[in-house]
């Protein structure tokens, strides 16, 4: 699979602060945050140090959502600095309306992944979408 970066984005107009220059930075940030009631609460917030150490945590913000096409959404609108996968960013940073910042502490990772019972009957429809990213996904 294709390696992804989840980037912190920003408006690129109506920001008010300087774009944050290390991870710390973000406390003084309005960040937008993605409630997972999987990961317990609300998203922690991923990145690799220069030193190739991996750190994560919770951001402060005043606006949460839960899931990443809304997070998106509110940081085109300038609400604050979002953190959502590369690929569902792309299109707005190169269209101008969103800019990346702390991409030198993006962590990569492998994906997508799809989780699923294995052992259950699914529908015909269902099948096709596993086959479809099994074999049509690109692999690095």
């Amino acid at each position: 699979m294709e390696s992804q970066r989840n980037p912190q984005i920003q408006k690129v107009f109506r920001t008010l602060h300087l774009p944050p220059a290390t991870p710390h930075d973000l406390r003084r940030h309005n960040c937008i945050n993605m409630r997972m009631t999987t990961a317990g609460g609300n998203l922690k917030w991923e990145f690799r140090e220069p030193t190739g150490r991996e750190i994560a945590f919770r951001v402060a913000g005043q606006t949460t959502f839960s899931n990443s096409m809304l997070v998106l959404g509110a940081a085109i609108d300038g609400i604050g600095l979002g953190y959502v996968p590369y690929d569902l960013a792309k299109p707005d940073i190169e269209m101008g309306q969103l800019v990346e910042v702390l991409s030198e502490w993006s962590l990569e990772c492998e994906g997508p992944y799809l989780y699923y019972p294995s052992r259950r009957l699914h529908s015909p429809a269902f099948a096709a979408l596993v086959e479809a990213m099994r074999y049509h996904l690109p692999v690095s």
